[in-house]
């Protein structure tokens, strides 16, 4: 069970960040051929538009990363570990107080 919800959710992570990469690429890319008034004609600048507005998104996509890691990193700190139920249970046996060989219990 656990190994299947680690391939979703990198699954769906990896889809999130590709989403952001080829979103903000296209951005990119359609901001660099306006700003530089590039023809469509024009192979050459327009693979080199492709080329910087791709890897322009893919850095966008990595800021994001960054970020949701630098959060995820913080709130790591407020992670509280829980012991199971069961161990409690078993320790709470065992700490319980003892009779000794008189009859008193001990203190």
């Amino acid at each position: 069970m656990v190994n299947t919800l680690r391939m979703i959710a990198g699954a769906i992570g990896m889809a999130f960040f590709v989403t952001i990469m080829t979103n903000e690429g296209k951005a990119h890319i359609q901001n660099i051929v306006a700003s530089q008034h590039i023809s469509p004609a024009d192979k050459v600048h327009m693979a080199m538009a492709i080329h910087q507005g791709s890897a322009m998104g893919i850095q966008d996509a990595f800021m994001v990363a960054t970020g949701l890691t630098v959060i995820a990193f913080v709130l790591s700190f407020f992670i509280r570990r829980v012991e199971p139920k069961e161990n409690r249970i078993t320790n709470r046996i065992r700490t319980r107080k003892k009779p000794i060989a008189d009859g008193n219990l001990a203190k």
